[in-house]
């Protein structure tokens, strides 16, 4: 019988230094929104509440993603060795990946009814959907890290926990959660970019000049479609293996791993851009801030 794979060196540092790139950029960047909702967006909207809630979730993402990249390498791998920072691993980080995409599902719900139909519903649901939900995948992940069902994946820098006995369970509700999710997302993204689109065309009954019309209707449609293919790409690989194990009942292979890892890391980043890309007074908040401090940066050097 043929051995697993293993994963060579030059592989894995590659993967480590995605790692640590992408938790760097995912770090300044949610922390840069975090920022702009605490401080310039102080009121309790219901989706600047969820805002915060995304911004959080990837803020501790990328701080997971960093942990990996650099304590697989130095003094050791500390994952290998000691069983509990694998524990500390899939609890945070995997965890942490699967909860931020849940709460970027429920923002996007919340954004598509209240732009699309002006449907605007308490504050209370949503926290209480979106408590309920992080609260059973936690749960359902801390009863088997409990168990020790928690390994080493076969790349050697991140850590997951085992689909046997009561942690399937866990395994089937956080699939289901990321199916509906992923769905969620696209759907309620690409029904905000129809409405902006007939909002564009509808400035053809205003007698506003058809070039002016067209050139921002091209716009808006570049613009929705390069965040969109950018969501879609970074969620494919976990898309995908998640379908193939579905399918099949096999175990994923290391080159499913290998793809799913260079993409899903770049999570932090991508919900950052999604959720500026939703809502307008963040997004509107978040590029004046990059404005200010790029005269303060400008006007620090001319001294």
């Amino acid at each position: 019988m043929s051995s697993p794979a293993s994963i060579n060196e030059a592989l894995k540092l590659g993967l480590q230094v995605n790692l640590g790139a992408c938790g760097v950029l995912g770090l300044i960047l949610n922390s840069i929104v975090i920022w702009v909702l605490m401080r310039k967006l102080k009121r309790s909207n219901t989706d600047i509440q969820i805002c915060k809630f995304v911004a959080i979730s990837d803020t501790l993402v990328s701080c997971g993603l960093l942990f990996r990249s650099i304590f697989t390498v130095y003094p050791y791998n500390i994952l290998q060795v000691h069983p509990n920072w694998c524990k500390f691993d899939a609890l945070i980080t995997n965890q942490g990946i699967n909860c931020s995409g849940i709460i970027l599902g429920i923002m996007s719900i919340e954004r598509f009814l209240l732009i699309c139909y002006n449907i605007k519903l308490s504050i209370k649901f949503w926290l209480v959907l979106l408590i309920s939900i992080i609260i059973l995948c936690f749960s359902l992940l801390i009863v088997c890290i409990i168990n020790d069902k928690q390994f080493l994946t076969q790349l050697e820098v991140s850590c997951s926990v085992k689909s046997i006995g009561g942690c399937y369970y866990g395994f089937l509700g956080t699939t289901i959660f990321f199916f509906a999710a992923f769905t969620t997302v696209v759907i309620s993204y690409v029904g905000i970019m129809l409405f902006k689109v007939k909002q564009c065309l509808n400035q053809l009954n205003l007698n506003i000049p058809k070039d002016r019309v067209y050139l921002e209707l091209r716009s808006t449609l570049l613009k929705s479609l390069s965040y969109i293919l950018l969501y879609i790409t970074v969620f494919s690989g976990k898309f995908y293996t998640l379908s193939y194990i579905i399918i099949t009942g096999q175990n994923r292979t290391l080159a499913m791993d290998i793809w799913q890892q260079s993409l899903i890391s770049w999570s932090p980043i991508a919900n950052a851009v999604i959720l500026l890309y939703m809502n307008n007074e963040v997004r509107e908040a978040f590029t004046n801030h990059l404005k200010n401090l790029k005269l303060k940066v400008f006007n620090l050097n001319n001294y």
